[in-house]
């Protein structure tokens, strides 16, 4: 039987924590027409030239916070993850990891199954919910780099595993396996302009359709986030005021999806939340946006707000079920079909 890669995608990270790293870095990433809905010649000259030098001092400070001794976190549990995914795949299977953004790339891990001669290749993204900002804009590196270098594959691609209950089950026995007392679960994922989701054919965003949608039938960011929070809050047994849905990470004076997070650890404390946790279903790993955005300055805005204890739930990272899971969701890809 012929070899099969798997091909794991995760967002990307800086090569280091300086500035300069971190510039080369929101670079690549700010200039993504998938990232930013704007002409080219705006991302090439408002982004790069003027909001990637003035981001970039103020990120590198934030990505020296979490920067473990084996460099990015990120980097270092998907790298992580990726070898044990291989170990539990077997031979029958060769796993790579391809960053959108910076190193290892998506180009470096197609050149390394050309030179192997494999030509079935599952694409995997990993990320939950579907996006056209991290899943698409990944896809389509892959398509780009194949069309670039000749690359001819016979691949499937993973759909996003939002509702899988792989992916349920193995985000449930982390909850579960969390010990420490809270009064309330915030979950907490990443956030998108607004007009992202208003391309979605039929989607009213205002109306909160999202709240009621079939997100498999229109693959909306928010519905399926919703849905994610749902599933995760039913597998608890948690009523309704015992959990709540938020968005982080917002970028530049646009609208994104409501409500965002850091108004939402204000508000609940505010509300008389005492003992509040955060998950962050949207990512797989952990990296600044959890590690520093959640763990270090939503403690802060929930403590100053009057909130008593936060306690931030890591990603699923290198649990073993999540590894197992994760390894269950591929096999179900038949590439023969």
């Amino acid at each position: 039987m012929s070899k099969i890669a798997v091909l794991l995608m995760n967002i990307g990270t800086p090569e280091n924590s300086d500035v300069g790293s971190v510039k080369k870095y929101l670079a690549e990433f700010l200039t993504d027409k998938d990232v930013i809905d704007a002409p080219k010649l705006v991302r090439e000259i408002l982004f790069k030239r003027l909001i990637v030098p003035l981001r970039a001092k103020k990120s590198a400070v934030k990505y020296q916070k979490v920067w473990m001794a084996e460099g990015s976190p990120l980097r270092y549990y998907s790298e992580k993850f990726t070898d044990s995914l291989q170990k539990e795949m077997g031979d029958q299977y060769f796993v790579v990891l391809g960053m959108r953004y910076g190193t290892p790339s998506i180009e470096q891990a197609l050149e390394q199954i050309q030179k192997l001669g494999i030509k079935k290749v599952v694409l995997a993204p990993l990320y939950p919910q579907y996006a056209v900002a991290t899943t698409a804009s990944s896809l389509n590196k892959v398509s780009t780099v194949a069309t670039e270098k000749k690359i001819q594959l016979d691949h499937k691609e993973l759909a996003e595993f939002y509702d899988h209950p792989e992916y349920i089950r193995a985000c449930l026995q982390d909850l579960k396996n969390f010990s420490k007392k809270y009064d309330h679960l915030l979950f907490s994922f990443h956030g998108l302009p607004v007009s992202q989701l208003k391309k979605i054919p039929g989607c009213y965003v205002e109306s909160n359709c999202c709240e009621t949608a079939k997100a498999q039938d229109r693959r909306c960011y928010k519905a399926q986030s919703l849905m994610t929070a749902k599933s995760l809050a039913e597998g608890l047994g948690l009523s309704k005021d015992q959990w709540s849905v938020s968005f982080q990470s917002r970028l530049g004076p646009v609208k994104w999806i409501e409500p965002y997070t850091d108004f939402h650890l204000k508000s609940l404390a505010e509300k008389g939340v005492k003992s509040l946790a955060v998950y962050a279903p949207s990512f797989v790993v952990d990296g600044l946006e959890t590690l520093e955005e959640i763990a270090m300055e939503g403690l802060e805005t929930f403590l100053h707000s009057g909130g008593k204890s936060f306690h931030y739930i890591p990603c699923l990272n290198v649990s073993e079920h999540w590894v197992l899971g994760f390894s269950k969701i591929l096999r179900e890809i038949d590439l023969d079909r």
